[in-house]
């Protein structure tokens, strides 16, 4: 069942793996069917990303229904994207870091 639930199998692949919630001993039903439903909607969607890459006609009404799904389930499993960009380090350990002149 975990290959089944695997969510970013790939470093191509968005979304989380079943570690980052906790394992898959640790979720309750309703969250493994909210995880296999993201990992359906993870897949729809980056098929459609896909085709609009090939060239193909994609409904963009679809792409957003679809990321927008995949927004509400990541929210409903809790999963927080990072978001931020690391934060630049102050001037100080900026200049500690490169080599002497």
């Amino acid at each position: 069942m975990a290959a089944a639930l695997r969510l970013g199998a790939s470093e191509t692949s968005p979304g989380p793996s079943l570690t980052s919630l906790g394992g898959e001993e640790t979720l309750s039903t309703p969250q493994r069917a909210l995880v296999r439903h993201a990992a359906a909607v993870v897949l729809e969607s980056e098929g459609m990303q896909a085709a609009i890459v090939r060239g193909e006609a994609v409904n963009h009404e679809d792409l957003v229904r679809v990321s927008n799904v995949l927004a509400r389930l990541m929210r409903d499993l809790g999963v927080r994207g990072t978001g931020k960009p690391p934060a630049a380090p102050d001037l100080k350990s900026y200049l500690g870091s490169r080599p002497a002149a």
